[in-house]
């Protein structure tokens, strides 16, 4: 097992003593500073010390500090549950020569080697110690239990836990099993404690912290052993995104992680806050962290509004983080500027009703479609010859199964496929049209599904032009460039009435509607080149008067919250990142899936799920 040179008293410097804001009051506990700012420890600690503390770092280095966040103490009589975190505010952190603790996120392991720093109440003089020789026990959700060779006895409440192997403070002390027997005690993660117990001042805490250890590698410099390496590339990446001006521009872009996992499960977004989050995910819990870490460094840029000296620096590290004969492979998969991936397979297929005369009017009309395939740079070809179908159902399952025939001859495990359909203007909010694995359930590498919102493969110059001014639009307006038309709206239900809302000399650059959409809205929608359209599939079953709220109006305020986060135009990858969610839970099904949003940019229409789907076609079997 390693040991990290000198961290005993790097760590010994960075833990304080703990008292009341008083003369004469005794030490009851251990805290320690986690950036210039701030130091932590348990919040019965704080607790007990006041809402006003004296914290005693080394033998001449004493300060006071206010007590900013704390877990609420429990109820009278009741133990103090595993929400134990308090948070410090130093006063006149200049004067105060402690050094800042290096904090890390890891996946322990039974058996990990562990150190700690704590007051060690037993002398009269209550000095802090350094303890050796406890270990993980076991893993919980929301602590791990550690054995050692002496017990956990009071006063180590709140003091800084140090992995060996890992190299950071991964933990502070929460409880002991026994105070009077070698039985070990409790551990609460940091960082997770910091994200729930003070997440009104984590990022602000670990932009501190990272931008302290970029500029500071004292406690980098004495790692050592196999995890050290990626450590030191971690604390250089987050030192980097420590950079990024706004905390805003800090969250993760759902864009990014689905980029990042596109072949893999997706991390559990409730833990990833902020960019550094998602980094130390990819540092500790990837089977490959160097290369996932270069691979963050190369792909963040396009999804971030960074300044170009930190996106020069991220582009920078993959050359430094990589062995020099696996850079230059790596410089062409992910920061060669490329404008298509080359093995991507597009299928197009268009339903369009014949011209001509009838015998009989009353009679369908007939259809015709078309199928033809792009694969890679080469030329569109043509699949099937144009087939002239008794109706428009006709034609639509024709089509199907010409796509079915078309998609069984592409077998390879890594594939990319896209199919375009363009359908009649009049047949956008029907069932889906087409949904889509092979028979071994295996997925595609990227499988998606463009509609055309009229039977024309590209928007005409002009439409073009008036996308791209509502984009830059909604970019600048965020929300408020949406208008949303409510259940009893009457502009959602005639087309001169809502096209009336586009001639304002302000006009909206999205249109969300709380139930299924009237044709007038889709028309509305299409003619009038908007970026984003959004709208329920389910309507509400009545507006009683006098009623406060409606299915409709809970749905928009529901959706308003869980959005506020994201700008617009990142709404769609938003919903599809939780619609595509593995776990089945009501948030999901009767919710996130009961939405549709339909993404249109130049050259290019989205709308998921399911593929193709359309109001009112999200029936059980579907979910």
């Amino acid at each position: 097992m390693p040991v990290h040179a000198d961290i005993d008293d790097l760590l010994r410097a960075a833990a304080a003593a703990v008292s009341a804001d008083r003369p004469g009051a005794d030490r009851i506990g251990t805290a320690f500073r986690i950036t210039p700012d701030y130091a932590v420890t348990a919040a019965h600690v704080a607790h007990a010390a006041g809402g006003r503390v004296r914290l005693v770092f080394g033998a001449d280095s004493a300060c006071t500090a206010t007590v900013v966040v704390a877990s609420p103490p429990p109820a009278d009589g009741s133990r103090w549950g595993f929400d134990d975190l308090a948070v410090l505010r130093i006063d006149n952190p200049s004067r105060v020569w402690a050094p800042c603790v290096l904090m890390a996120e890891p996946v322990l392991t039974a058996q990990d080697e562990l150190l700690v720093c704590a007051l060690n109440p037993t002398y009269v003089d209550r000095v802090m110690e350094i303890y050796h020789g406890y270990r993980v026990r076991d893993m919980h959700p929301r602590f791990f239990t550690i054995d050692g060779d002496r017990s956990v006895i009071q006063g180590m409440s709140g003091a800084p836990v140090w992995s060996v192997r890992h190299g950071g403070v991964v933990g502070f002390v929460k409880a002991s099993e026994n105070l009077d027997s070698a039985q070990g005690g409790a551990i609460a993660y940091l960082l997770d404690g910091l994200r729930v117990g003070a997440r009104t001042l984590y990022d602000e805490i670990v932009t501190a912290h990272d931008a302290y250890h970029h500029d500071d590698h004292t406690w980098v410099d004495r790692l050592v052993g196999a995890e050290a390496p990626v450590r030191r590339w971690l604390v250089e990446l987050q030192g980097r995104l420590a950079e990024i001006a706004t905390p805003a521009e800090r969250r993760v872009p759902v864009g990014l992680v689905d980029e990042l996992f596109r072949d893999s499960f997706l991390p559990d977004m409730a833990d990833l806050l902020t960019l550094r989050d998602l980094a130390e995910y990819l540092g500790t819990e990837s089977q490959n962290p160097t290369f996932d870490l270069a691979r963050f460094c190369a792909l963040a840029p396009k999804h971030l509004p960074v300044d170009p000296a930190v996106a020069h620096g991220l582009g920078e590290l993959p050359k430094k983080m990589l062995l020099p004969r696996d850079y230059p492979q790596f410089e062409r998969r992910f920061l060669a500027t490329r404008q298509e991936t080359p093995d991507v397979t597009v299928l197009f297929g268009i339903i369009v009703p014949e011209e001509g005369p009838r015998l009989d009017e009353r009679a369908p009309i007939p259809h015709r479609f078309e199928l033809a395939r792009k694969s890679g740079d080469q030329e569109i070809i043509t699949l099937e010859p144009a087939g002239r179908c008794a109706s428009y159902d006709h034609a639509k399952r024709e089509l199907k199964y010409a796509l079915d025939v078309a998609l069984s001859t592409i077998e390879k495990p890594r594939d990319a496929v896209e199919i375009v359909v363009a359908l009649p203007d009049d047949r956008l909010g029907e069932d889906p049209l087409y949904e889509w694995r092979r028979t071994d359930e295996r997925p595609f590498s990227k499988f998606r599904m463009r509609l055309r919102r009229s039977s024309t493969w590209e928007k005409s110059s002009e439409q073009i032009a008036e996308l791209d001014a509502r984009w830059n639009r909604l970019r600048g307006h965020g929300a408020d460039g949406l208008v949303w038309l409510g259940c009893a709206d009457p502009r959602a239900r005639a087309l001169p009435t809502l096209q009336g809302v586009f001639a304002d000399a302000d006009p909206p650059d999205g249109v969300a509607v709380t139930e299924p959409p009237t044709a007038a809205v889709l028309t509305a929608s299409a003619s009038n080149a908007l970026p984003i359209t959004l709208w329920r599939t389910e309507g509400c079953p009545s507006h009683p008067e006098g009623a406060p709220e409606c299915d409709g109006s809970v749905f928009r305020t529901a959706l308003a919250a869980r959005l506020a986060d994201h700008p617009p135009t990142d709404w769609y990858s938003a919903i599809w990142h939780q619609q595509r969610d593995h776990e089945h839970s009501e948030e999901r099904d009767l919710f996130w899936r009961k939405i549709i949003c339909v993404l249109d940019v130049p050259g290019q229409s989205r709308r998921r799920p399911p593929p193709l789907a359309g109001p009112g076609a999200m029936r059980r079997e579907w979910l």
